[in-house]
């Protein structure tokens, strides 16, 4: 089952998307910054950023980064993904 978090690159989302990976998933993320290839987790299958200080924009990037991935789940971590779900 795919699953997709908000803020993967932060402490938070590396944990959740280590965590969820060992249960099963694929994780995929969306985050505001992207990484070196070198620093993501092994756990991230797929990595988008979305940049945009709007919301709006923001939100629709994180919706295409749903259908993009062909995501099963959506798990928000941050209040913008809480908003958007």
């Amino acid at each position: 089952m795919r699953l997709l978090i908000t803020n993967a690159m932060s402490d938070q989302g590396v944990v959740v998307a280590q965590s969820l990976g060992r249960a099963g998933f694929e994780i995929m993320g969306v985050d505001r910054r992207t990484a070196p290839r070198w620093l993501r987790t092994k756990w991230l299958r797929g990595l988008q950023a979305v940049p945009h200080a709007d919301p709006r924009r923001w939100q629709e990037d994180v919706l295409r980064a749903i259908r993009r991935f062909e995501a099963d789940l959506f798990l928000p971590l941050c209040s913008r993904g809480v908003q958007l779900a």
